[in-house]
Order: C-alpha cells, then sequence, then structure tokens
C-alpha cells in the first residue's frame, strides 16, 4: 500500500478524529479504508465511508446501475475493520459534491490507480478536494490488484450469467 499525503498539515487538526473515505473502486475502497482505519486508530476516532449512488436525475436513480448491491459489497467490506466504518449512501451528479457531508476541514483518504502523465477520476478527484481545504491522502492500488470500476460490473454480470446457465442447464 502507498499512500501520498496531499496536504502537509497534521492529521490530528482534521475533523476532530472523522476520517473520510470516498468509496472508488472495491479495491481502492480496501485499500483506503485500510489506511483510513490506521489513520483513526491513531486519532481514538471514527471511520465513514461515502459512497456515491449514481443517477441520471437526482429524484431517479439510473435503472442500469445496481446501487444496492454496491451498497452491500462495501458493507461487507467494512466489517472486519476496527474502528467499524459508518457507510453513508448519498445521490449526487459528480463525485465532487460529497464534499457538503463533511465537516471543515474535511480528512479524506480516496484509493485508486495513479497514473503518471494523465490522471485518473480518483487522482482528479484527490486534487479537487484539496483545492477546497480537505485534508486528502491518496492510497495508490498497484496496478495487478486494480480493476476499473467499468471492467468490475462486466465481470459481474459475466458471472451472473455463468452461474444462471448451470443452476438452469438448456433451459430446464
Amino acid at each position: 500500500m502507498t499512500a501520498t499525503d496531499l496536504t502537509a498539515d497534521s492529521p490530528a487538526t482534521a475533523n476532530g478524529g472523522t476520517v473520510h473515505v470516498i468509496a472508488t473502486s472495491l479495491e481502492g475502497t480496501r485499500e483506503a479504508l485500510e489506511a483510513a482505519t490506521a489513520l483513526a486508530r491513531g486519532l481514538c476516532g471514527r471511520v465513514v465511508v461515502f459512497l456515491r449512488r449514481a443517477s441520471t436525475d437526482l429524484n431517479v436513480p439510473d435503472p442500469n446501475i445496481d446501487n444496492n448491491e454496491t451498497e452491500q459489497a462495501v458493507r461487507r467490506l467494512t466489517n472486519s475493520y476496527t474502528p467499524r466504518p459508518n457507510v453513508l449512501s448519498c445521490v449526487c451528479k459528480r463525485p465532487i459534491d460529497v464534499v457538503q457531508l463533511f465537516q471543515s476541514p474535511g480528512r479524506v483518504v480516496i484509493g485508486g490507480q495513479a497514473r503518471w502523465w494523465w490522471p485518473t477520476a480518483e487522482q482528479r478527484l484527490a486534487e479537487d478536494l484539496t483545492r477546497l481545504g480537505c485534508h486528502v491522502t491518496f492510497v495508490h492500488v498497484p496496478q495487478g490488484r486494480f480493476v476499473p470500476p467499468l471492467v468490475a460490473a462486466v465481470r459481474e454480470q459475466a458471472r451472473q450469467a455463468t452461474q444462471g446457465q448451470w443452476d438452469n442447464p438448456k433451459g430446464r
């Protein structure tokens, strides 16, 4: 796990011990949770995971995205951490909109793949939050372990389709 702290301030000055994790991919969230729980233990604080629910309209969730399955996966992931993170699900148009839910200044941990020339969405989010005054730590997920969210969704659909074939061979 490689973490990059994008601010020079002490973690103890950030938000009275609350560490915020913005859920990205499952691997990125796992790595961010590792760093966030270690930081929260050092601060005697708590961890809050923000799960952005995608939607085309703020009132109508996108029917192509199974938000409940994603939320359940993140909740299962948080069960093994101490302090146990709270999972907050929020609907917003842009990932940066979650900053409205932080107590200022927020201590934020984001996990994802890092690139040198073209920043990833996670890196851009970390930079945007830093510009807004948050204390951001970016945790790099090595390329061999990182699975982009779109690829993970396609793999899950293929797994479910294959599972259905084994449950019901030749349409019987």
